[in-house]
């Protein structure tokens, strides 16, 4: 399978939140790409902007929220520039979403099997008998009892819920899923089950994944690549085990040290100083710089730009020198 084959590019990606007579920008010329085969996992502390780069990407942003810049290119189409009814025959068929609250993503009032059905029927022009076959074999390969269908939301478990929004976004054969933070307020258990499950699929069905999550231990588990957030802005960004094992950003370093560590004697953990900033109060330049040690006076000046420090592994610093090291 081509890896470097684009399915998902998004480049220069701005959005802006209306919150009374002014405006907050959430992302700040975001760009990343999904290879074809490939987990791509976006990463950051809340707040950093990674739901709100999901919901940007599926035109699903809350009434306030806008586009305020940049393309986000799908297959060679530019999904910013088509009209919602176009936009809408790639959802489920070409583009899904896991979100993270099921329970409030599922119809209350409607039996799962049903909610997944009608996904099929309009999207995929199934009839009734057809779409319930598919239905019945989509709860077999997610680990529920097919005689499970007719049941309501509110008779599934936290865990199971979750694998149901799963099954809605793969009943049509999507060739990109986006998992925002889908295993948040799971248990361990149930959490290394929807974790297994995404792995299983990913492998069956050859999907290409962007998955969203705040545990740096998941990203590790499932992601190919991985790409660090903060204060609406990639700071980072390469493989994995790049990253993990030689971070570039001052950030990024200090949000790895302060994993925990079996091996580690120390009681206390490391903590990064600080909070992140407003929206409404991003500082120019790096807005790390409150937070950094390494800062001078063109970090508040200038915004770091990207740069490319190990094989495709970038990111920006003014820090950085031509070795990549700081």
């Amino acid at each position: 399978m081509n890896r470097q084959l684009s399915l998902l590019k998004v480049k220069n990606l701005s959005v802006q939140f209306r919150l009374g007579d002014e405006y907050a920008t959430a992302l700040r010329d975001v760009s990343f790409d999904v290879h074809a085969g490939e987990t791509l996992g976006l990463a950051g502390e809340s707040g950093c902007g990674k739901s709100t780069a999901a919901l940007a990407i599926m035109n699903l942003l809350p009434e306030n929220g806008q586009i305020a810049g940049g393309d986000v290119w799908f297959q060679g189409k530019n999904l910013t520039q088509l009209p919602l009814k176009e936009l809408r025959k790639y959802w489920w068929k070409d583009l899904s979403i896991v979100f993270q609250g099921a329970l409030n993503s599922l119809n209350p009032v409607k039996t799962v099997g049903a909610q997944i059905a009608e996904a099929m029927i309009v999207r995929n022009g199934m009839d009734k008998m057809q779409a319930w076959d598919r239905v019945k074999d989509l709860f077999r390969q997610i680990g529920i009892r097919p005689e499970r269908i007719s049941e309501y939301p509110h008779e599934f478990s936290g865990g199971m819920r979750q694998r149901v929004m799963i099954a809605m976004a793969i009943c049509l054969n999507p060739k990109l899923v986006i998992a925002d933070e889908c295993t948040t307020a799971l248990d361990v258990m149930i959490q290394t089950q929807i974790m297994n499950l995404l792995k299983e699929l990913k492998s069956s069905l050859e999907l290409s994944m962007l998955f969203i999550n705040h545990d740096l231990a998941l990203i590790a588990e499932i992601c190919d690549r991985v790409a660090i957030m903060y204060a609406g802005r990639i700071v980072e960004i390469g493989p994995v085990r790049s990253v993990f094992f030689e971070p570039i950003h001052p950030y990024v370093k200090q949000l790895l040290n302060a994993l925990p560590r079996m091996e580690d004697s120390i009681s206390r953990l490391h903590a990064i100083p600080g909070t992140p900033p407003r929206l409404q109060e991003i500082p120019e330049g790096c807005p790390f710089l409150p937070r950094c040690h390494q800062g001078d006076r063109r970090c508040g000046l200038e915004v770091p730009l990207m740069a490319e420090v190990y094989p495709d592994h970038w990111a920006n610093c003014h820090k950085i020198n031509p070795t990549g090291r700081k």
